[in-house]
């Protein structure tokens, strides 16, 4: 599947978080860099809740390798971001792998030799495997609480018909094991 915002292959499940900034701008490409800068030290800053030594910037190796990967104490990736600028907008993406980290490995793994990319399988982590207690509720807790200091928050729920196409679509989109 080709995500939105582009990058080179990423792999994520149930055990991960994708958030996702939708913005209205005259100039989506302005701002791209610090974007990317501002929410990798809010990630990280939230992690460090945890008692993860999370720190910004690439891991030697790691899969969709970018500056502003959320790493933990520059051994493993645990965070990853891309975006995507359109005329009148721009998407950034961010995937947070929470408590699967050897499914994703997995994938990537065979991914990444389809795709003949080089990369080291040991840079995939997960935020469980940096603290106990963490798990996908928790951290989208977390997340929602950081967001919400940035972001008027509105809760909202999806129409129920687009659920039910988004299920159907689904074994369309999945790698199994």
């Amino acid at each position: 599947m080709i995500r939105a915002p582009g990058g080179r292959a990423a792999a994520y499940d149930e055990g991960c978080l994708v958030v996702e900034e939708i913005m209205p701008a005259a100039d989506s490409l302005a701002g791209m860099h610090e974007r990317f800068a501002s929410d990798a030290e809010l990630y990280a800053d939230a992690l460090r809740r945890f008692g993860i030594d999370a720190r910004v910037g690439e891991v030697p190796g790691e899969s969709c390798p970018g500056a502003s990967s959320v790493n933990a104490a520059g051994r493993r990736k645990l965070i990853g971001a891309a975006q995507r600028a359109v005329r009148g907008g721009w998407l950034l993406s961010t995937v947070v792998v929470i408590d699967t980290a050897t499914r994703v490995r997995r994938v990537l793994e065979s991914v990444y030799a389809a795709l003949e990319l080089e990369w080291d399988p040991s840079t995939v982590g997960a935020v469980a495997e940096e603290a106990s207690g963490a798990n996908v509720d928790v951290v989208e807790r977390l997340l929602l609480e950081v967001y919400s200091q940035r972001y008027e928050l509105v809760p909202a729920t999806l129409p129920h018909r687009v659920l039910v196409v988004a299920r159907e679509e689904m074994p369309r989109h999945e790698v199994t094991e």
